[in-house]
Parts: structure tokens; sequence; C-alpha cells
């Protein structure tokens, strides 16, 4: 997974440093290092990102009309998610997905995967060390936040790490790297016993063992290959159907409610106080989260909704999330046509923690919002990319489901 010079061409090194240092900083405001620069520094860093893309964008860079129109869709998403009052999450998503248009996302892998890798390690070890703090909850389950302002946090980014070194990987994985990787995630479930996470990405590199021991297993298992196609859609549809129809006193319900951390529930109230608009509205949310000084809110009660989901259907509104459901499908689509079964993976993994986990709707948290980049090329540019770029490739039929 090494990156050298030569990899990185001389347009996009402007990129990678806005783009690293947005990274950088994402995760270090997750942890309690964030009380150095909050606030008005913070903000500075982030300006500066923006800035650097601008440069980039506008010295002698060539925009096609395709680029143009759907940078306008995607400027009318940030529209949307502005009015609804949300943050600027969104917004740098859309921001970094625009300016990715020409970048290799395999690159964009490889640089993140050691970023994050590096920031996390740093943050853990801070911890150990007693430079910050790592604090701790007994309640239910023991959880070691390792130095993040919540247990789950580092789970996330494992998660997100995990994926990206699957996908970097693909066939050519050593076993040796794949028992790392469950390894280290053991050992973060174990100090953060965050499931989710764990069996997910515990399953993920199950699938990839598949892959590697059968390199034609997606070809000749084509139901499997739709169902990922529609996969952010089947998450969307089956959260929002189980939140919406929760009833408490019907026992299978209160069952699968108690097995999920009581998420239907707090979904279910959300949705009943706030209802569901078209373009989405300002809503208050109170999580467990620590402050940057290892403070706990004690004042408000908790109604955090967890799944993203039904978080960007609250916030942004329906229409907000069809267009990003329908950008996630046309991106996965676009995977199967180029024979990126390993992308397909790693997004079907994601599209099923969204489902009661909304970190991944972070940048820092889940790399892989940038592989829709896709959308703004055209197909035969696709094709070049399949042809130069190291990636999962078998011959590909054309897609006949036999039921």
């Amino acid at each position: 997974m090494e990156i050298t010079s030569r990899q990185i061409k001389a347009n996009d090194i402007l990129f990678f440093m806005s783009y690293g240092l947005f990274l950088f900083f994402g995760i270090l405001s997750t942890s309690f290092y964030y009380q150095f620069f909050m606030g008005a520094a913070y903000k500075l860093v982030k300006a500066f990102c923006v800035a650097v893309l601008l440069l980039r964008e506008f010295t002698g860079r060539g925009w096609s009309l395709r680029s143009i129109l759907i940078g306008g869709v995607l400027a009318v998403l940030m529209m949307l998610a502005k009015i609804s009052g949300g943050s600027f999450t969104i917004a740098f998503i859309v921001i970094f997905l625009f300016c990715a248009r020409d970048v290799s996302f395999e690159k964009i892998a490889k640089f993140t995967a050691w970023v994050s890798a590096v920031t996390v390690a740093f943050i853990v070890a801070s911890a150990y060390l007693g430079i910050i703090e790592n604090y701790v909850t007994v309640e239910e389950r023991t959880r070691y936040y390792l130095g993040f302002r919540y247990a789950l946090y580092g789970p996330v980014f494992l998660f997100n790490i995990t994926g990206l070194i699957l996908y970097i990987r693909k066939e050519r994985i050593r076993w040796g790297e794949l028992l790392v990787l469950v390894a280290l995630n053991y050992w973060m479930f174990a100090e953060t016993n965050s499931r989710l996470s764990f069996y997910l990405s515990i399953f993920m590199i199950v699938v990839f063992a598949v892959m590697k021991l059968y390199p034609r297993f997606f070809e000749v298992n084509q139901i499997l290959v739709f169902l990922m196609m529609f996969s952010f859609v089947l998450c969307c549809a089956v959260s929002i159907y189980f939140t919406a129809i929760y009833d408490g006193s019907v026992t299978w319900q209160a069952q699968l409610n108690s097995a999920l951390g009581g998420r239907l529930s707090l979904g279910k109230s959300a949705l009943t106080e706030y209802g569901v608009n078209l373009f989405g509205q300002k809503i208050e949310l109170v999580g467990n989260g620590l402050d940057a000084y290892g403070n706990k809110n004690t004042t408000d009660a908790y109604n955090y909704v967890d799944s993203f989901y039904i978080q960007i259907l609250l916030r942004y509104g329906a229409v907000f999330l069809i267009v990003w459901i329908g950008i996630l499908t046309y991106t996965l689509y676009r995977c199967y046509k180029m024979n990126n079964y390993a992308l397909m993976v790693c997004l079907t993994f994601v599209a099923i923690h969204c489902v009661i986990d909304d970190l991944s709707l972070q940048l820092y948290y889940n790399t892989f919002w940038l592989a829709c980049a896709v959308v703004l090329k055209k197909p035969k540019e696709c094709r070049a990319i399949e042809k130069t770029e190291n990636q999962y490739i078998v011959p590909r039929r054309k897609l006949v489901l036999k039921w």
C-alpha cells in the first residue's frame, strides 16, 4: 500500500494537501485533542482547505458540460442542507466529491488509509500514555473511549480503514493481512464493546476471503450483485419501514427494539415529534458524546436517532434523501459496469452500517462517499480507469437474474 510521488500527479498535490489537512484535523476533532484547536482555529483550517481546492479548480482546470450540470445538482443538495439548518458536513462532502472527479479513488483510498491509521494510532497511544483522557464507562458493558469523545468513534474509524485496506488489496491481500485485520478489530471490540462495527468488519473480511479463494464468486452469483447494486435503496427502505411501523406493544417489535439498543423507539419518537417534509427542518438531537473537555450533557434528555437514513430524512428532507440514494445507486451501477466488485462490497457494507449508525455521514468516518465522483465521469472515462487501475476485475457478462 505504498504511495510514491509518481502515483500522484502534479495537479493532484493541491487536492491531497487540502484533503489531508481536512482529514487529519477532522479525526482529531473527535478526540480530546479538539480542545486545543476548537472554535476559530478549526474554522480557519477548514476555510484554508476550501481555498486550496478553489485555487486548484481555477488554475488551468477544464470543466466539462457534464461536470457543470452534475455540479449544479450537488450545489442544490448543499443549499437544501443549509436551508434545513444543517451543518457544513454535507457541504464538505459535496466540495471534495466534486473536486475528486478527476482523481483516482484508488489513490484517495491509499492516502486516506495511511492518514487515518496514523492519526487514530496517535490518538489511542496518547490516551494510553495519559496525554489525553482515556474516558471509561461501566454500565451494562465496560467501554473505553481510547482518547475519543465517544466510544463508538474509534470503531467506526477502524471499520473505514478496514474497508479501505480490503478494497486496495483486493485479491492480492495475504492471509496474514486478513488475520491482522481480524485481530485489530477484535481488540477494538474488546476495548469499546462496539458490536456493529466489529461484526460488519469481520463479515466484510470473510467476504474478501471468499473472493480471494473464488475470484468468480460474484460472477456466478448474480442475484447477490443485483442486491448489492440496490443495497442503499433496500437498507433505506428497511430502516424507514421498521421505524415507522414500530409499536412497543407488539412483542417481536419490542424484542427487535431491545436488540437494537432502543433505536427503533427513538426513531419513531423523532418521526412523530418532528414529522417529515420535502426539504428538511432544523431539529435538536441529544446524544451521549462528550465535549472537548470530557464533560457529558446532563441537562437534556437523550433522544438521539442513530439511523443514517432516518436522520437524513428528518434533517434534510425527502427530496435530499431520494437524490442522495439515487447518486449512491448509480455509483454502484457504474462499479458493476467496471467489474469493480470489491468497491461494490465495501459500499454495500457502508449501506448496512448506515441502518443503525449515522456517523458515516461525516467524510472522515466514511471515505467511500468520494467513490461517488464516478457520477461526474463519462462511461468511457470509467472504462479507461478500469484498464489503468489495479482493480479486482473478472470478465463481465450481462447481468441475467435466474430465479
